[in-house]
C-alpha cells in the first residue's frame, strides 16, 4: 500500500513479481521502473487515482491500464473526477501545484481499499489505529469456515510506505 511515490513503488513490486498477493496505489505515479521487463503480474493492483491530478495525466491513465491488461493482472483503477493530487491528505491545499485533499475521494478509495483486503485475505476487520496519519495497520484473518472466538485469529501485518 503506497501513497504518492509508495504508490509507485507498490505498483513497481506488482510489476518485479515480488510476493505480495495486492498492490494499491493511493494519487500514485504510474511509469514503470525501466529496469522492470515487461512483466507477468500475479498480485491484484487497485489503482485510485484523482482525476484532476497534473502528475498522473488521463494519457498516463490509459497508459498504466493497457500495461496492466499486457500484463495480465486482476486490476481496477478508480479515478475520482474533481479531484486532485494527495486526495487523502488531510491539510493539502495547494491548488497551483494541484495537490487539494477531497474527503469524498479520501473515504470512497479507503473503502475500496478495506474491500480489496477483504477480497485478498479473506478478513473480518481491520484495525488501523490511526486513518488520518495511516499508520501501518493489522488485518485480522480469521481460519477457514469459524468466524469470531471459535478459532484464534491470525493477524497479517499491513505495510504502509510513502506519506498520504
Amino acid at each position: 500500500i503506497g501513497f504518492c511515490f509508495g504508490g509507485r513503488c507498490a505498483l513497481d513490486m506488482a510489476r518485479a513479481a515480488l510476493p505480495v498477493q495486492a498492490a494499491v496505489s493511493f494519487h500514485g505515479r504510474f511509469m514503470p521502473a525501466g529496469n522492470i521487463p515487461a512483466p507477468k503480474i500475479d498480485a491484484k493492483v487497485l489503482i485510485l487515482h484523482g482525476w484532476d491530478d497534473p502528475m498522473a495525466k488521463p494519457d498516463d491513465v490509459l497508459a498504466v491500464s493497457k500495461e496492466l491488461t499486457d500484463a495480465g493482472a486482476d486490476w481496477q483503477l478508480h479515478a475520482y473526477g474533481g479531484t486532485a493530487h494527495a486526495f487523502s491528505t488531510p491539510g493539502a491545499n495547494n491548488p497551483d501545484a494541484g495537490t487539494v485533499y477531497h474527503a469524498d475521494a479520501d473515504r470512497r478509495s479507503w473503502q475500496a481499499m478495506v474491500n480489496l483486503l477483504a477480497e485478498t485475505f479473506e478478513y473480518e476487520k481491520i484495525e488501523s489505529p490511526d486513518r488520518a496519519g495511516v499508520s501501518p495497520g493489522r488485518v485480522t484473518r480469521y481460519p477457514e469456515g469459524c468466524r469470531g472466538d471459535q478459532k484464534r485469529p491470525r493477524t497479517v501485518p499491513v505495510t504502509v510506505s510513502g506519506a498520504p
